[in-house]
C-alpha cells in the first residue's frame, strides 16, 4: 500500500499480527487503518510515548447518542458513511497497535500493562452509557461512580483488585507540621501487589474545570510517590455559563498533565483522562 512505509514499526507490526493469527485480508485492514490515523495525527510513536494514544482515543470516540443527535465527525479522518462504525474500526485498529508496541521488549515510555489497558477499555465502554447534558451529585453516584466501580471489580477481580468510593487513605505529615487529609473518589488495589507489582488506580470524578483536574493531580501524586500508580481524570458536563471556555482550558492543563507523566521518575505513574462529554 503506497502510505505503509509511513507508518513506524509497519513491518514489525504487520509480522505481530501474523504471528497471532490474523489472516492477510484482516492484517492489511488493520494497517491500513493504523497507517490513516498516523497520516491524520502525525508520528504515532511520539503521541504514544506522550500519552500512549489518550488523545487520539479521545478524538475518535464517537456515541451512540452523537449519532443519534447527528453530530459531526470529530476526528481527523475523513469516513465515508456510518460515523460511528467507522471510528469503532479505528479505535480497534489502534489497539491493537498499542498492543503492539506494548509487547516491544525495549519501549520508550513506561508500559502501561494490561492492568492500565483494562481500566482504559472500562472507561471507554462508560463514555457509551453516560449521555446526559449535565450531572447533579446524585447522577454522579447514581450514573458514573457506582457503574464504574462495578464494572472495576468484574473486570480487574480476577487480577486481585477491589474498588471502593469515597476512600480515605492515610494521613500523612507535611513540612507546615499539618496531617495531610484527603479522599479518593475511587481506589483500587490489589491483594496481589507486592507480589506481582502492581499499580494502585485512583479515579478522580469531576466536573470539567482546569483548577479541580490540576489541583487533585499534585495531590494525588504528592501522596503516592512511592507506589506504581494509574492516575484517571472522568470529566463530566456542567451547565456553566462559561462552559465551552472551562472545557478548552481543562483539555490544555490534560495536555501538560501528559507531558508531566513522561518525566516520573520509578516507580511509574501512568494518566489516563475521560471525557463525558
Amino acid at each position: 500500500m503506497s502510505n505503509k512505509h509511513q507508518l513506524p514499526l509497519c513491518d514489525e507490526f504487520e509480522q505481530w499480527l501474523r504471528d497471532l493469527g490474523y489472516d492477510e485480508a484482516s492484517i492489511r485492514n488493520r494497517i491500513s487503518n493504523v497507517a490513516k490515523i498516523n497520516d491524520a495525527y502525525g508520528d504515532l510513536l511520539t503521541h504514544w510515548q506522550i500519552d500512549g494514544f489518550e488523545s487520539i482515543f479521545n478524538d475518535l470516540t464517537y456515541t451512540r447518542k452523537d449519532e443519534y443527535a447527528r453530530k459531526a465527525n470529530p476526528s481527523k479522518i475523513g469516513i465515508d458513511g456510518n460515523i460511528y462504525n467507522g471510528l469503532a474500526t479505528y479505535r480497534a485498529a489502534l489497539r491493537l497497535y498499542m498492543a503492539f508496541l506494548n509487547s516491544l521488549p525495549t519501549t520508550a515510555r513506561p508500559q502501561i500493562g494490561t492492568i492500565g489497558e483494562k481500566v482504559r477499555q472500562v472507561l471507554e465502554n462508560l463514555k457509551n452509557t453516560c449521555t446526559k447534558e449535565a450531572y447533579t451529585q446524585s447522577d454522579v453516584k447514581e450514573h458514573i461512580m457506582d457503574p464504574l466501580v462495578k464494572a472495576l471489580n468484574r473486570e480487574l477481580g480476577p487480577d486481585g483488585y477491589t474498588f471502593e468510593t469515597e476512600y480515605t487513605p492515610e494521613a500523612k505529615a507535611t513540612s507546615f507540621g499539618k496531617k495531610c487529609k484527603d479522599r479518593y473518589d475511587i481506589m483500587g488495589k490489589s491483594s496481589d501487589q507486592k507480589k506481582d507489582n502492581l499499580p494502585v488506580i485512583i479515579i478522580e470524578v469531576d466536573t470539567h474545570r482546569s483548577d479541580q483536574v490540576s489541583k487533585k493531580m499534585v495531590s494525588r501524586i504528592a501522596l503516592n510517590h512511592d507506589q506504581e500508580l494509574i492516575y484517571v481524570s472522568v470529566l463530566y458536563p456542567n451547565n456553566h455559563v462559561n462552559r465551552v471556555a472551562e472545557k478548552k482550558e481543562c483539555e490544555k492543563y490534560i495536555d501538560y498533565i501528559n507531558i508531566l507523566f513522561t518525566m516520573f521518575s520509578p516507580p511509574r505513574k501512568h494518566y489516563m483522562s475521560c471525557l463525558l462529554y
